[in-house]
């Protein structure tokens, strides 16, 4: 009896185990694999335009189970930001089958000439340095947006804010190009000199130099030029290939030269030399600009006068226009070295509503660094921006001594902000140095006032400005000539640039 109940409760317990896998066996856990399906409403891509609102037409999802499921959302559009956002959708049914789809979108600036007036203006009375200084201007009714720019700017202070092709800034920044025959040229008394030429541009290569004077352009006298106005055309389209008719002095000797426009370098470095003044070593260095390819050819030339042991530098800035700020922290720690390093260079300082950008720029230890306790730089009413900032950025820690004429007096500078294949670069900082000052609109004074001499090269110790650096330097005072035109604002022979606008005249070529 014993044993037949046994028996009954083993076949009770099989008949249940075989019950629940039958059951399971019909369960939805085992059976339902597939994941939910979901459909976007509207476009997988999107664009959004700058400023405006993104409103996400969402997504809906099926599942062969359980019907229409919700659908999770992860991911933002920040339509202030021009870039690519992901949105991300997720479904999941009862089963744990889980599927996912993505939207793209981009946010891009409106580049209708009411979109691009819209932008400018925008910037302008926000993250300008001088924002509430900006006229309320119906920016619509402007048919030209580099116009709007001008009737924007703050016309106390600004004259430097400008838009350019982002290829144009990009080439010339970046990869230190530029369209043009290869050489810069001043005014004096309706002549017109070659002040610089670049080495194997266009101009370079058909004998052109320093002091060439340019007597005719296409047939026109400099006279007839500028009293038709007619700079702005004379030199030719911005191709390459096009072709222009000079009529050169150079040396004394007249000649007439074809000379086509092509992709120019902008060295950086245009002299350097070492030379001796009572025994003493003394590095020249002509600088002209701050732009990327300027740390390689600053490298350089820093190693060289290390391994020539220099003691003294003359830093000639006379037409160094300005560029990029981490250039100028790099030629001021090469020149400050111990002096500085570590300390404060130029703290930018930007308008009340973006004090979160504000930023110290410090002097860094550079490996071929000098450690001087002065230098002497040359300057003229060109020497701007980047280029004052090494001037004010050293003067807490150095002794500075200027030679020329004073700066042109640009305290501000730019971040800039890229669109529609242009490139806006509106003032938007003061630098201040690291005893807090940055005042010097006005252009900081020389030691002793000379003149520019385009007439001699680059490094003759006869040239007028090196030769009273180096009087200078000799016996602390200004030479006796000198002296007596101390008193002037401006040398009494001043050489004008020829009438540029934008980052052309930041590149002051042609």
């Amino acid at each position: 009896m014993v044993k037949c109940r046994k028996l009954f409760r083993l076949f009770i317990f099989m008949m249940g185990f075989f019950l629940v896998v039958g059951c399971g066996g019909e369960s939805k856990s085992s059976s339902d694999t597939t994941a939910p399906i979901i459909k976007l409403n509207g476009e997988s891509k999107m664009t959004v335009l700058f400023g405006s609102t993104f409103l996400d037409k969402g997504a809906t999802a099926v599942d062969n189970v359980d019907g229409s499921v919700r659908v999770g959302v992860s991911g933002e559009v920040d339509s202030t930001q021009i870039g690519t956002y992901i949105i991300t959708y997720s479904a999941e049914d009862k089963s744990g089958n889980k599927s996912s789809l993505t939207r793209t979108v981009s946010v891009a600036y409106d580049c209708s000439l009411k979109g691009q007036n819209k932008l400018v203006y925008g910037i302008m009375k926000d993250a300008y340095l001088w924002y509430e200084h900006v006229d309320d201007l119906a920016y619509d009714e402007y048919t030209n947006t580099e116009t709007l720019l001008e009737d924007l700017k703050y016309e106390k202070y600004d004259r430097w804010s400008y838009i350019s092709s982002l290829s144009s800034y990009t080439n010339y920044f970046e990869e230190g190009t530029y369209l043009g025959f290869g050489f810069s040229m001043r005014l004096l008394d309706e002549k017109i000199y070659i002040s610089l030429i670049y080495k194997d541009s266009p101009a370079h290569l058909v004998g052109i130099e320093r002091g060439s004077e340019i007597l005719e352009i296409e047939g026109k006298t400099i006279q007839e030029i500028t009293a038709q106005d007619l700079w702005n055309t004379i030199l030719g389209s911005e191709e390459v290939g096009v072709e222009r008719t000079f009529k050169v002095k150079t040396n004394g000797t007249t000649s007439t030269v074809s000379i086509k426009k092509a992709i120019v370098t902008a060295h950086s470095v245009i002299e350097s030399k070492t030379l001796e003044l009572e025994g003493k070593k003394v590095g020249y260095l002509v600088f002209n600009k701050f732009i990327e390819p300027s740390l390689a050819e600053l490298s350089e030339t820093f190693e060289a006068f290390k391994k020539d042991g220099i003691e003294e530098l003359i830093l000639d800035l006379r037409y160094n226009g300005g560029g990029r700020l981490h250039i100028a922290q790099y030629l001021a720690s090469l020149i400050g070295g111990d002096k500085s390093n570590e300390n404060v260079f130029n703290t930018l300082k930007f308008n009340d509503r973006y004090t979160n950008w504000n930023f110290d720029y410090k002097f860094t230890d550079e490996i071929n660094h000098l450690s001087l306790d002065r230098v002497y730089v040359i300057t003229t009413e060109n020497t701007a921006s980047a280029s004052e900032y090494v001037i004010n950025g050293l003067t807490p820690f150095l002794d500075v001594h200027l030679i020329g004429s004073k700066t042109h007096g640009k305290p501000v500078g730019m971040r800039g902000f890229t669109f529609c294949e242009k490139h806006l670069s509106p003032i938007q900082f003061q630098g201040v140095n690291a005893e807090g000052y940055g005042d010097y609109f006005d252009g900081i004074a020389p030691s002793c006032t000379v003149e520019d001499d385009i007439l001699h090269p680059f490094g003759d110790e006869n040239e007028a400005m090196l030769k009273e650096t180096l009087y200078f330097m000799g016996n602390n005072k200004c030479s006796i000539n000198v002296q007596k035109t101390a008193k002037q604002e401006a040398p009494s022979i001043e050489y004008k640039r020829v009438p540029q606008k934008g980052l052309e005249y930041e590149i002051d070529a042609f």
